[in-house]
């Protein structure tokens, strides 16, 4: 009897069962020990901003435009992992800007605004060191081929001057501490680090130790809002 129990716990395992039995026990979030610095970004040098803006727009012949629905959905074919995010953000009124280059998707980033559903369900930033008076530039991807052209302060310039017209002067970014080249990237088209977080996950609870890089100023917050979601970001 105990050998066929076994032999059924070991079905059931197959099955997915298991993994359904722990999102049941852990509902709020991911059972798995893990954390990182996660670096915050504001846009400083708009002068040094604009020249790499510029040199890009002059130089290189990619089209820069925001994502219209028919764009989201070539999105989607091409970054199946992420089509639930993108959609999940165009529900909230996000938008994604993208450029173009032989009428191909040659890099995107999303802009989201300062309000109830700033930030996604699953990233860093449900905790917000300061208040944010500002467009968040996000989730930024240059294809291979096109990277180390500039195309980065191009697609954070569509986002810059899409915004001012709606009154907002600041932007922010964010980047793992250890993507060199998006921190580089984020240097050298004007910005600074305004924030060093370093980040736990114990069962779902996630500590925050943050440290404003220009003030000295350190804050300490918790939260236990992680869903378990394939899409997390």
């Amino acid at each position: 009897m105990v050998w066929d129990r076994l032999e059924n716990l070991k079905k059931r395992i197959r099955n997915g069962e298991l993994g359904y039995y722990v999102k049941r026990l852990f509902p709020g979030g991911n059972m798995i020990l893990y954390g990182g610095v996660q670096l915050v970004f504001r846009l400083s040098d708009l002068d040094k901003f604009e020249e790499a803006y510029e040199i890009v727009s002059k130089r290189f012949k990619h089209e820069l435009r925001q994502a219209s629905a028919q764009d989201i959905e070539r999105l989607c074919e091409e970054f199946p992992d992420s089509e639930k995010i993108f959609r999940t953000r165009i529900k909230r009124s996000n938008i994604c800007f993208l450029t173009m280059a032989d009428d191909k998707i040659s890099g995107f980033i999303w802009a989201m605004e300062p309000k109830g559903d700033y930030f996604d369900t699953n990233t860093l930033w449900i905790f917000r060191p300061e208040k944010i008076d500002g467009v968040w530039g996000t989730h930024g991807y240059v294809k291979p081929k096109h990277r180390l052209k500039g195309l980065f302060p191009f697609l954070m310039g569509g986002i810059r001057h899409e915004y001012l017209k709606k009154g907002y002067v600041r932007i922010y970014g964010e980047t793992h501490g250890g993507n060199k080249a998006s921190i580089q990237s984020h240097l050298s088209a004007g910005y600074e680090i305004l924030w060093k977080v370093i980040y736990v996950s114990i069962l779902g609870l996630k500590i925050y130790l943050a440290k404003n890089q220009l003030t000295g100023q350190r804050k300490v917050s918790a939260r236990y809002k992680l869903r378990i979601d394939e899409n997390r970001i």
